[in-house]
């Protein structure tokens, strides 16, 4: 049994928010039907340097797609008469509708929440977009960085250079996703007391004021904005001997006073706020050690310090090894997934299956819509029509 058995999520989404959301909810239980537009795979196909990859390398692609595995795919295009037809099938027969569409888009095409409301009252409808379904900032296009330039974020990331830094991981993708996943538990929770669906409007903008909310406390109550430059030597990234990294953060006093006691600097026991006094000088010592020496001597001293990894390192890293955050997927040989990062006890998340390609399951999903076999080949003939005859051949699988 995982959590979510007997779940039906109907995905609309294509970018990151999207299928990172539904991914978690696949990975717990959920029949995920991801709905491929041929016009959208042929795009991303161009964008990411894959159009002239052949069907055999495309596969070996795909199973390391992890933002798309234990999810069903199909073969639609929004705009066929034909398609439209399995989709209001699929949207009556679902519990959840994910899409990360501007606002308005989805409206002209009569798969707006209202539109779909009548068509499923008790759907969960989870609508993700850069700033959501209403306010000034409605219509702005953007991903990522453009969420965290307005909510405030950028600005609390250049440590007091002259302009803000841009972010290396795509925070506010991640976070979206899963406030759109917490969003969509709840209101299914809901759903079994009112037996009502409802809107779950998840505006990334919105969702990346988490990431400022210790400053922006800070800021109402002094009326200063909190300075961003570190000024306690507790917390820190540090060049070692190596030339590799380790990061420290001894906030607790009785973690600095080992701290201090490990580098032989006892007079700083009691200078933990006036990092500038000696910030030059800690530098200079974390280079007389190797990163591994240093991460022994914290580990002697009982202080806070860990390795700063690269990507190579993690995907050997003991820890997230015995843990199944990096596992090789079951029956894959070579195949290498980060798993699914919430533990439960009874109930885990497991990585069922890899990525299908694009349509695979079509035939499968039809003929549990109660398409009778004459009407499944029918509506396959209508999808190719409107296909990249590159797309077709996994129609018929």
């Amino acid at each position: 049994m995982k959590p979510l058995d007997g779940i039906k999520v109907l995905d609309l989404s294509r970018y990151l928010p999207g299928p990172y959301c539904t991914l978690q909810l696949a990975d717990f239980g959920a029949d995920v039907i991801k709905v491929e537009q041929p016009r959208e795979v042929i795009k991303k196909r161009k964008t990411f340097g894959q159009a002239d990859l052949s069907d055999e390398e495309l596969e070996k692609l795909k199973a390391f797609e992890m933002m798309s595995r234990n999810k069903r795919s199909i073969m639609l295009d929004m705009r066929n008469p034909t398609s439209r037809v399995i989709l209001e099938r699929l949207i009556k027969q679902s519990d959840v509708l994910v899409s990360d569409y501007r606002p308005g888009v989805l409206d002209e095409s009569g798969l707006g929440y209202e539109d779909v409301k009548k068509l499923n009252p008790s759907l969960i409808y989870c609508a993700i977009s850069l700033c959501g379904q209403t306010g000034p900032y409605r219509d702005v296009p953007g991903h990522d960085p453009v969420s965290l330039a307005v909510s405030g974020v950028l600005t609390r990331f250049h440590n007091d250079k002259e302009s803000p830094d841009p972010i290396g991981v795509p925070i506010s993708d991640i976070n979206s996703a899963l406030h759109a996943t917490i969003g969509i538990l709840m209101a299914l929770r809901a759903r079994d007391t009112t037996g009502v669906g409802q809107l779950v409007d998840i505006s990334m903008s919105d969702t990346a004021f988490a990431f400022v909310t210790p400053s922006l406390s800070r800021y109402l109550v002094t009326g200063e904005v909190p300075r961003i430059g570190m000024n306690m030597a507790n917390n820190g990234v540090w060049k070692t001997k190596d030339d590799l990294y380790v990061c420290t953060t001894d906030m607790e006093p009785r973690y600095w006073i080992s701290f201090c006691e490990l580098i032989e600097r006892p007079d700083w026991k009691s200078k933990i706020h006036k990092r500038h006094e000696y910030e030059d000088e800690l530098r200079e010592i974390f280079k007389t050690r190797t990163r591994d020496e240093w991460i022994a001597a914290f580990r002697e001293y009982g202080t806070q310090g860990a390795p700063v990894l690269g990507l190579p390192e993690i995907v050997d890293d003991p820890h997230a090894r015995e843990r199944e955050v990096i596992q090789n997927v079951e029956g894959h040989d070579g195949v290498t997934h980060i798993g699914p990062l919430i533990k439960m006890s009874d109930t885990p998340g497991k990585i069922d299956f890899l990525a299908r390609m694009p349509g695979a399951d079509t035939r499968d999903v039809l003929a549990e819509l109660e398409f009778s076999p004459e009407e499944i080949e029918n509506t396959l003939t209508e999808i190719k029509k409107d296909s990249d005859p590159r797309l077709t051949p996994y129609l018929d699988r």
